[in-house]
């Protein structure tokens, strides 16, 4: 006599794997990709001179980010990110492995470097949420991930130039699963 398996038991086993480990990649994603990292807020009175003009910071009035740490190139022990972008947006990272495979961001494009909010003088510092290689290259973004459903590339006037760094420091353990 035959021992027959129900197919149907077999396909409930494994969406029943797939929702569970998606579901966890899913939690685990979005528990560290709203992560911020307290940024020390910085605030300036207007000062005079000798001719008593009032001297302000500069106020940053573009869309366009910019990563201003780690610069281009460095060697870096960690994975924090740092730049300017317009005050109180929000701005979502990329990860781009290797280097050379996305030529854009589109609304496909996974945010898989995690997400920050501006601070009001326009500054933003997070530590990327899927760091698994030891270079890598960023790019940031203060459009939505979701703004743009044709699939079309970003307005590059809405995401930074990329920058490639080495992180010297240890890969987190979700890398070596």
């Amino acid at each position: 006599m035959e021992n027959k398996t129900n197919p149907w038991t077999i396909v409930l086993a494994v969406v029943i794997t797939a929702v569970v480990v998606g579901g966890g990649v899913y939690y685990w994603q979005t528990q560290n990709s709203t992560k911020v990292l307290p940024v020390e807020k910085v605030t300036t009175q207007p000062t005079t001179s000798d001719t008593k003009e009032a001297i302000t910071q500069p106020v940053v009035k573009s869309n366009k980010p910019v990563i201003t740490y780690p610069a281009n190139g460095s060697t870096v022990n960690g994975v924090t990110i740092k730049g300017t972008a317009k005050p109180n947006s929000e701005i979502w990272a990329y990860v781009i492995y290797p280097e050379n495979e996305m030529a854009c961001i589109t609304s496909n494009s996974y945010a898989n470097g995690g997400a920050s909010t501006v601070d009001s003088n326009g500054n933003f510092e997070f530590a990327l949420a899927e760091p698994c290689s030891k270079k890598l290259t960023v790019v940031v973004s203060v459009e939505e991930p979701a703004a743009d459903k044709t699939g079309a590339c970003r307005n590059s006037e809405n995401v930074s130039a990329p920058i490639t760094f080495t992180n010297s420091g240890e890969l987190p353990g979700i890398c070596s699963q």
